[in-house]
């Protein structure tokens, strides 16, 4: 009731509800990896073998020269965006919206859903749903192109390339001796070293890691919620 009356009370239920949960996905995303390596073939083959990999759209080529020509606006990924879906940041993020010369629309990359979008910068990689479909992509991502999602699930891939330590080996190997940014190439993309289970196993891993970002986050969000009633509390006892 005291929660209640303070407005925050169904919140702060909903939130614990939610992160009580019985099932630990984090744990449920290991035990799928080791039924991955116990049962079935495991195929290894390049990422390029498998996709189609783009450079994202360079915006100076494609902007307006001026005010007075037409343009087209299109939402834009951002790499905001990519940190919140993948988890790293939990902050909210504006949409953003690119103005391109209406002559020039069919030149930009947009995206398709099921795609993976990877930051060159961030290293981080996402998966597109229907909802951020034909947005701009820019030339600090990269887009893959998964050309058959019956080999390679693009959600198994996203834990992969974010998660697994086989796959950040190949990723340090390949920037290794750079003093700046450490940027990664498509040449380093396409050659990605993949090791792909069933297909069956790799949905049921990419499932369990984007189940296992959401959790994590309300539970970050219910640690707040904590603090900010704790404060609550200690403010009332002056």
């Amino acid at each position: 009731d005291r929660l209640r009356s303070r407005g925050l009370g169904d919140v702060y239920k909903r939130q614990y509800l939610y992160c009580t949960f019985s099932i630990d996905f984090l744990s449920l995303l290991n035990y799928a990896i080791y039924v991955s390596c116990k049962g079935g073939k495991t195929m290894s083959t390049k990422l390029s073998d498998l996709s189609e990999i783009s450079l994202g759209t360079i915006l100076t080529r494609v902007k307006p020269k001026s005010e007075l020509q037409s343009f087209k606006q299109i939402s834009t990924i951002s790499m905001q965006e990519l940190s919140y879906i993948c988890g790293k940041d939990d902050s909210s993020f504006d949409e953003i919206i690119s103005k391109i010369d209406i002559e020039k629309v069919d030149k930009c990359l947009l995206t398709k859903e099921n795609d993976i979008v990877i930051g060159l910068s961030s290293q981080m990689a996402m998966v597109i749903t229907k909802e951020r479909a034909n947005s701009l992509l820019l030339s600090n991502f990269c887009l893959v192109r998964v050309n058959d999602t019956n080999l390679l699930d693009p959600y198994y891939f996203a834990w992969l390339f974010n998660e697994n330590s086989i796959m950040k080996h190949q990723l340090t190997s390949s920037t290794q001796g750079q003093s700046y940014v450490k940027m990664i190439t498509l040449d380093v993309i396409r050659d990605l070293e993949l090791d792909l289970p069933p297909i069956n196993k790799q949905i049921l891993i990419g499932k369990i890691y984007y189940q296992s970002i959401r959790k994590n986050r309300y539970e970050r969000r219910l640690i707040e919620l904590k603090q900010l009633l704790l404060n609550k509390k200690l403010e009332n006892i002056l």
